[in-house]
């Protein structure tokens, strides 16, 4: 099997996904829980408060905020890489009534897909989780920022790891205190105590959470096989701060109630005191450790 690029191996995952994506990703029929409908809700709101009028939307998907955001009177345009994405995104603007050729297909990676210093606001869902050169793209949506303009964009939390305590939270717990503070050498026998320690104390074995290399294998691809980073939320204003960007708030949102690992035992009061905190507790220091992603909001100095 020959190597492909992180990004070519998500690319072939949106494009596989990319028929039934918007049931599946906005959907409420399947009975998920609808955390992406929460977060288009708070983007909306984000983008009436600033008195947004021209929106970009990178890694538009298959067009469902986009949608949205035209039928909310916002003068929105979007791109994505993915291909298949780009045909369904156009099909839902033409079926809502929209321009279908508001929408393009490009890479937040390259300068020339933005219009320097065009838009009121750029806005990127589900981007950042997979994007490897971050600085980069970050500073191509500021310059499509008019001075003043909003930056939105959505980060998958890695507090929430704190909170979890499930296989995600050793990584989490080994990269961000162990590894990180550079206090213990690789070889430290203090360095492995505490790793077994956090072992036993979850029960849990060590592994990785790291993607399998990527390769061209004809295997249709799942979430897990592409690169979906986590971010730490107190780790996002000096990023964006690179690039000209001061991070005015952060919205939480996809809250638990309690411990994943209870959702299947207790799914009814789960879900039911997992929306109640959802509007209550957005912007509450509690969804920095119960709220799997956040929506970072700044402003263009």
């Amino acid at each position: 099997m020959s190597e492909i690029s992180w990004k070519e191996r998500a690319r072939r995952f949106y494009d596989d996904e990319a028929k039934g994506y918007e049931s599946m990703a906005y959907g409420t029929a399947s009975g998920i829980y609808p955390a992406n409908q929460i977060r288009l809700g708070h983007v909306l709101d984000e983008l009436r408060d600033a008195g947004a009028k021209r929106v970009f939307d990178l890694g538009c998907g298959s067009g469902y905020p986009l949608a949205a955001m035209l039928d909310a009177g916002f003068d929105a345009v979007g791109i994505d890489f993915s291909e298949n994405m780009v045909t369904e995104a156009k099909a839902l603007l033409e079926k809502r009534g929209h321009d279908p050729e508001r929408v393009v297909l490009g890479d937040g990676e390259n300068p020339d897909a933005f219009p320097a210093e065009s838009f009121d606001a750029v806005v990127a869902l589900g981007v950042f989780p997979h994007v490897i050169e971050e600085p980069a793209v970050i500073a191509h949506m500021s310059k499509a920022l008019r001075p003043g303009g909003k930056f939105i964009a959505e980060f998958r939390n890695a507090l929430f790891s704190m909170f979890t305590l499930n296989e995600y939270s050793l990584p989490f717990y080994d990269e961000a205190f162990l590894a990180s503070a550079g206090a213990l050498s690789e070889d430290s026998s203090l360095l492995r105590a505490s790793g077994e320690f956090y072992q036993k104390a979850f029960g849990l074995s060590a592994k990785s959470n790291e993607p399998a290399p990527a390769t061209s294998d004809s295997d249709r691809l799942t979430y897990k096989d592409i690169v979906a980073k986590f971010h730490n939320p107190l780790e996002i204003p000096a990023l964006l701060d690179r690039a000209g960007l001061r991070l005015d708030h952060r919205i939480y949102y996809h809250f638990h109630a309690a411990p994943p690992a209870l959702e299947s035992s207790h799914a009814d009061e789960f879900r039911a005191a997992s929306l109640e905190m959802e509007s209550r507790l957005a912007r509450d220091w509690r969804g920095m450790f119960m709220a799997s992603a956040f929506v970072a909001v700044a402003d263009k100095r």
